[in-house]
């Protein structure tokens, strides 16, 4: 049986807790769980004292684990465990034989931290192709930008029917309090205006949080709740779907929304009366060219 030390770092104060548990074929055990070999949950320190330089702080552990209890050549064991992210406690928690949720039962909210080098990983390019709506179907594209200092923003939306053809779009600056309130505000204009195109909308966003909000159907914390609710009471009566896509393929909406932001009014055209800009990125679309995300 081999012993590691874990340390996990309190969200609450900002303190860590050391905890020692068996790593092996009967996994981890984490502090609080009833066969914890040694009482050392009221031994918190702050995280400086256990690692200098990316190695443990021999002094310190060699100081503070006797008291617990703990043999020598257990403390031997642990000082041994690298913790510069390339030995076993990168595995462990890669792997998820460390987790919080052994950690539960000691503080409401625990993550496990320790020094961690980002390995070079060689990631394959994804191909993002926006698609057109199915027959009879229009589809509303949305986005939005946030000045987080400024408390402003830019909102942009594009609606196409099933050739790609730019029925109704808008860029308006936003006055928020949050990224999310942007994307929120973004939607609620796009469907105002889809609503008065069509009763099959396909909605689509580069903002996953967004999209599981209103999937859920979820009220969302106060700040917004206000939002989540008129649009979905906007979107009763329509044949709809709301849908993620990356960034990548949200081009139109993210050109809008960054106009929306540099303006001081809402503006709305259509295919005639588009900036080219706009026609350009709606017709690459239109022609499934794809994008390349890296």
């Amino acid at each position: 049986m081999e012993v590691i030390l874990a340390v996990g770092m309190r969200l609450v104060d900002g303190m860590v807790l050391i905890g020692m548990g068996d790593f092996g074929n009967v996994g981890v055990s984490g502090i609080g769980n009833s066969g914890f070999p040694y009482d050392i949950l009221a031994h918190r320190q702050e995280i400086r004292d256990f690692w200098v330089n990316n190695s443990w702080n021999e002094a310190q552990i060699r100081s503070l684990l006797p008291q617990l209890g703990v043999p020598n050549e257990i403390i031997s064991k642990i000082l041994d465990v690298p913790i510069d992210g390339t030995g076993q406690l990168q595995w462990a928690i890669s792997v998820k034989v460390i987790d919080p949720s052994q950690w539960k039962g000691l503080v409401p909210s625990v993550r496990i931290m320790f020094p961690w080098r980002k390995k070079d990983r060689t990631t394959q390019p994804r191909i993002i192709r926006w698609n057109l709506p199915q027959p009879s179907w229009i589809k509303l594209n949305t986005d939005a930008s946030f000045l987080g200092y400024q408390h402003m923003g830019g909102g942009g939306g594009v609606i196409r029917d099933e050739c790609g053809r730019i029925l109704g779009s808008f860029a308006e600056p936003l006055r928020a309090e949050s990224a999310k309130e942007t994307e929120l505000m973004a939607l609620n204009r796009g469907i105002e205006i889809a609503k008065g195109l069509g009763n099959e909308v396909w909605i689509e966003t580069d903002s996953l949080e967004m999209v599981n909000l209103i999937k859920k159907e979820s009220r969302g914390a106060a700040q917004i709740r206000h939002l989540v609710t008129d649009i979905r009471n906007k979107l009763r009566g329509l044949n709809f779907k709301i849908t993620h896509i990356c960034r990548e393929g949200n081009k139109v909406a993210g050109y809008l929304a960054k106009q929306g932001g540099n303006r001081e009014d809402q503006i709305t055209f259509d295919q005639n009366s588009a900036q080219p800009m706009v026609k350009a990125l709606a017709r690459m679309d239109r022609m499934v060219i794809p994008n390349v995300r890296e």
